[in-house]
């Protein structure tokens, strides 16, 4: 059960990242 969370959140991690680089390359743009 707590791999399945450690996975689960480390899931959720790595989306939160992606969202953060596409942001940051967003403000590099403008």
């Amino acid at each position: 059960e707590y791999i399945r969370f450690l996975q689960q959140s480390n899931q959720k991690l790595k989306q939160e990242n992606l969202s953060l680089r596409m942001a940051v390359q967003k403000s590099k743009s403008l």
